[in-house]
């Protein structure tokens, strides 16, 4: 598992640090106990679940061969695509239309995970980009999970035991979808 960290205040650098974080991840997990041979997983909670969506989609700009080739070339996307509780059309007043790449990981299975009480990121948005990929040919699958925006990735202290079942189900939801895609 990698676990990046990327320059959120400067909004630029985001989503190349993260695309590099995945690409050196990737390249070195066979070093590291990684089995490839398995679906290889990309999930991000939040801007990372938009983020996650970006590079795990995008074969042309991102992709192998594309444009951060100074960042370990000729990397695959992922098999398995988790975005949870992302704001891909809405976050408070401000707007804007989610980005698909023309040229898609059409093979990924992308799984959008929403909080039934989020009040960040409104369910809505999973439902919307939802059918935008599937419409693109994309398999895409929305989850509607017990919690909030924090809840469903445990992220603050005093987690209570029922906010820990809500991260548990998020687990659940990863796990299935992985399974799903080895069984393919």
């Amino acid at each position: 598992m990698v676990v990046p960290t990327y320059r959120f205040s400067q909004s630029e650098h985001a989503l190349p640090d993260a695309e590099c974080a995945y690409r050196y991840g990737r390249q070195i997990a066979g070093d590291h106990g990684g089995n490839l041979g398995q679906p290889v997983t990309m999930f991000g909670h939040s801007y990372g679940a938009s983020m996650s969506l970006w590079i795990g989609l995008d074969e042309g700009a991102l992709g192998p061969g594309g444009d951060y080739l100074e960042c370990f070339e000729g990397t695959d996307r992922p098999n398995v695509i988790v975005g949870v509780a992302g704001c891909y059309y809405q976050h408070g007043d401000e707007t804007w239309d989610f980005w698909l790449p023309s040229h898609t990981n059409a093979d990924a299975q992308v799984t959008l995970v929403a909080g039934r009480d989020d009040q960040e990121c409104d369910p809505w948005q999973f439902r919307q980009l939802e059918e935008a990929l599937t419409s693109d040919g994309h398999t895409g699958k929305y989850v509607e999970a017990d919690g909030n925006h924090m809840s469903l990735m445990f992220q603050h202290r005093g987690i209570t035991r029922d906010e820990e079942a809500e991260g548990m189900q998020v687990v659940s939801v990863i796990r299935n979808a992985i399974d799903s895609a080895s069984s393919d």
